[in-house]
């Protein structure tokens, strides 16, 4: 409920913004709250409806526009500026996208009001222009310099070789789209731009190049700039631009919304100036029109039906109908008619906005979870893990081997590693794939991946299952709502103090168990064991399909695990025995270390591999068995040095430590980040990364106190910048309310 509330406040808010906006451009009255009412409920905004952070930038278009319209017409700046840093702030994605749009759309409203013999005059918007632009930002730097810096480290990355001049799709095909009920399930993930937002936004708009009392020239630059954002969606390079330079995953041309955003802004003007629109003209217009729809329908769009056509060319004209039975009217002086008039669009948009609502929420809502589904999902997990907290409530992480989401532990306020966010640090990625987490783009999955090992390092305490068996070895401590929680006995603390070996960063290594084992020796001066020793392979090859097998023969119990790059590296079969298949331990979507299981000795494992799907010959076989008693030697000698960490906060820790020497180092199993700010009793001192992508600092001998705050890089200089700008702006609002003061006498 507390979603759906926030979802209709947020369309609600959309059209509050579009309608001061459309009032500050036209006369105010009851006709704005039928175009404002169409961009609220524009296809873009019932697509997203889910997605709630698309809607800021849809929010805040209309306000930044108003504050470009005060800015040109009477040398305003301040709710320009005061508009397009709140959005850079609260999403610095679609503020991107609107800090381009800005500077379309004042170049365009400039355009429109001066002309050659006037330029002189446009230089003072101009510098205005510009300097607003530049103060947003730096109010907006607190948040802009660390979000530009983490973007920077993030798997997303500006590739040249993406930036052509393909086309995304056929010009032609995005007026399929300015159709009530133009979409499929399939839009969000692969669609083309989602602009319609209504029959009367179609009409007016058709109408507007034909109005004459809007100058020739407004028409071409109207033209001009519908013409850059259609080439921005069509052309592959320009549409990359506004999305940051970075293909979006799902969910494209997130840009759409201001396209539809000047589409109504152009009905609008329209509308207003309607009463000198002619006969011939609402012809033309309809008959163009009908024209477009049904010649959508001779393309066979797998999202349009007949039916969609012909509902739609029945909605444009009863609105032409409506146009020129207004206009008959008005030229007989019948007053009344006007506002009959305006209430039947009212109806007739609203009737439409609806249908076409309807027409999407249908399929994407059909995807979503009802309250009492996802109850039943989250409930039972819930109150283990309130259980778990009770019993221990101090710093470690803990894994399910079922999720609902990758970010499970966020909804349930649990630290763990399986997580999805596009803005992950890409070594984070890149380190959790080297041990051999399930790894894909941009999430990781605990699922059953993990080693033993694995779940030491990184502290893995608890392990959560609906399985009553689990393939290692930790101890059942209790079972709820058909959950099964076990203890990890080698869960190292998060911090430890370790030998000046730890410092070693280990190269790459395609193998993730020989990383593993180098990663434990670096943790230990002395050597301890190896954890992972690989299995003997004897490898066959069928001389007649050329296909090849792979057979290990079980000489131990312990745990058995397997790893191959990719999926198509993958045995087609997996049989124990001859007679039991395997092949359920290979998720569809698995990208890690997959664990067979335990087995007796002289069990025999054959997997089989198909040459024409992948050439396993070329293949070094990662098989390998893991050492518990390895592991737990590593734990007894690692555990007895811990670091007493508390979690105040996600970006605040302290605790304390006993080092033995001035040659150890602390070693924290998170990842290394420049963000973090520690100091030893009260004095500073600098992280370092070791084990590749983790963090340790040096610590001095004897008894002390450690304290770690995270701050984001360039949080500080941000703040600065920010503070700076904000005393700027102050000033400047000071100083324009005294120029603008009437002076007594």
């Amino acid at each position: 409920k507390a979603v759906s509330f926030l979802i209709l406040l947020r369309i609600g808010l959309c059209g509050l913004t579009a309608n001061l906006y459309l009032r500050k451009i036209g006369k105010a009255g009851p006709a704005s709250v039928i175009f404002s009412t169409a961009y609220a409920m524009m296809s873009y905004n019932m697509m997203n409806v889910e997605n709630i952070f698309f809607i800021d930038g849809v929010i805040f278009l209309p306000l930044v526009a108003l504050g470009i319209e005060k800015l040109v017409e009477e040398d305003s700046p301040f709710c320009y500026i005061i508009s397009l840093a709140a959005i850079m702030m609260i999403n610095f994605y679609m503020g991107f996208m609107i800090c381009i749009f800005s500077v379309l759309y004042f170049g365009y409203r400039l355009l429109t009001k001066y002309d050659i013999q006037s330029i002189p005059q446009a230089k003072k918007p101009v510098w205005t222009f510009l300097a607003g632009s530049l103060l947003a930002a730096g109010i907006a730097a607190i948040v802009l310099i660390p979000v530009v810096k983490q973007l920077g480290s993030g798997p997303k990355y500006l590739d040249p070789s993406r930036m052509t001049g393909a086309d995304n799709f056929s010009l032609f095909d995005i007026f399929s789209k300015n159709i009530s009920g133009a979409y499929d399930s399939n839009e969000y993930k692969h669609g083309i731009p989602t602009i319609y937002s209504g029959a009367i936004v179609t009409a007016f708009l058709a109408l507007f190049f034909r109005n004459r009392n809007i100058g020739q020239k407004e028409k071409w630059l109207t033209a001009g700039l519908l013409g850059i954002f259609l080439m921005s969606f069509q052309i592959n390079s320009l549409n990359l631009v506004w999305h940051g330079f970075s293909e979006p995953n799902w969910w494209p041309f997130r840009n759409a919304f201001i396209f539809s955003f000047f589409m109504i802004l152009i009905a609008w003007k329209s509308f207003i100036r309607r009463d000198v629109i002619e006969p011939s003209d609402i012809r033309i217009a309809f008959i163009l029109i009908t024209a477009g729809l049904i010649l959508c329908e001779k393309f066979g769009y797998p999202y349009l039906t007949t039916g969609h056509i012909y509902f739609e060319i029945f909605l444009i004209g009863s609105i032409c109908l409506l146009l020129f039975l207004e206009n008959r009217a008005a030229k007989t002086g019948t007053k009344p008619q006007a506002k009959i008039a305006v209430f039947l669009f009212l109806l007739i948009s609203l009737g439409n906005l609806l249908h076409n609502a309807h027409s999407i929420l249908k399929l994407n809502l059909a995807e979503s979870v009802p309250l009492t589904e996802f109850a039943e999902a989250t409930g039972p997990t819930d109150a283990v893990i309130t259980e778990i907290r009770a019993m221990d409530d101090g710093f470690y992480r803990q894994e399910k081997q079922y999720h609902r989401t990758e970010n499970d532990a966020m909804r349930n306020a649990t630290s763990g590693v399986t997580h999805y966010s596009s803005t992950t640090r890409q070594d984070e990625l890149n380190f959790l794939s080297r041990i051999g987490i399930n790894h894909l783009y941009y999430w990781t999955r605990y699922g059953e991946g993990s080693t033993i090992a694995v779940d030491s390092l990184l502290g893995i305490r608890y392990l959560l299952s609906k399985s009553e068996t689990l393939a290692k070895p930790y101890s059942e401590i209790f079972s709820k709502n058909g959950i099964h929680v076990y203890r990890n006995p080698f869960a190292l603390p998060i911090a430890f103090l370790v030998s000046a070996d730890l410092v070693y960063n280990p190269s790459w290594e395609d193998d993730p168990f020989a990383f593993q084992n180098r990663l434990f020796e670096s943790l230990r001066s002395e050597q301890t064991g190896t954890i992972f020793t690989p299995a003997a392979v004897e490898r066959t090859t069928d001389p007649v399909s050329n296909n090849e097998t792979w057979t290990v023969t079980i000489d131990t119990t312990e745990t058995l695990y397997v790893y191959f790059f990719s999926p198509m590296q993958r045995p087609e079969s997996v049989i124990l025995n001859g007679d039991v298949s395997l092949m359920d331990r290979f998720a569809a979507n698995r990208i890690g270390v997959v664990p067979l299981g335990s087995f007796q000795p002289g069990d025999v494992i054959s997997m089989a591999f198909d040459r024409k799907k992948d050439d396993s010959s070329k293949l070094t076989p990662l098989i390998y068995y893991e050492n518990t008693e390895i592991i737990a030697a590593y734990f007894q000698q690692l555990d007895r040095h811990p670091v007493d960490l508390d979690m105040i906060s996600s970006s605040y820790l302290t605790g304390t430590f006993t080092s033995e020497s001035d040659e150890q180092y602390a070693f924290f199993s998170i990842p290394y980040d420049e963000g973090w700010h520690i100091s030893i009793d009260g004095e500073a001192t600098r992280p370092v990364r070791v084990l590749s992508d983790l963090m340790g600092v040096k610590v001095p001998k004897g008894m002390h106190r450690i304290e770690m705050k995270y701050r984001p890089q360039g949080f500080k200089a941000g703040m600065g910048i920010s503070a700076f700008s904000v005393v700027l702006f102050m000033a400047g609002g000071l100083a324009y309310k005294q120029k603008n003061t009437p002076q007594a006498g």
